[in-house]
């Protein structure tokens, strides 16, 4: 079985109900496994708010023809204020 490690070229904050309360800030920092994260700072997110939506797309996969995809992998990374690192 082939693999291969992606990461996004297009990432963009959506704000759209009910998901329009918080902002993303250097969303950027998903494009690269690099040990930069994109946050979310706002003294209120923790009270029933919701993040924009953050769409990454543009991953570049070639499929060639007459092959299968028996699955796909994501992988995500996360973090809170606790420092606690959530995958």
């Amino acid at each position: 079985m082939e693999s291969s490690l992606k990461y996004p070229t297009s990432i963009t904050t959506i704000s759209e109900e009910p998901y329009e309360n918080n902002d993303w800030s250097d969303e950027e920092n998903v494009g690269a496994d690099d040990g930069s994260n994109a946050s979310i700072i706002s003294p209120t997110f923790d009270t029933n708010d919701y993040s924009y939506i953050l769409a990454v797309t543009g991953f570049g996969f070639e499929i060639p023809e007459g092959h299968i995809i028996d699955g796909i992998l994501i992988e995500v990374e996360g973090y809170n204020d606790a420092g606690e690192t959530v995958k």
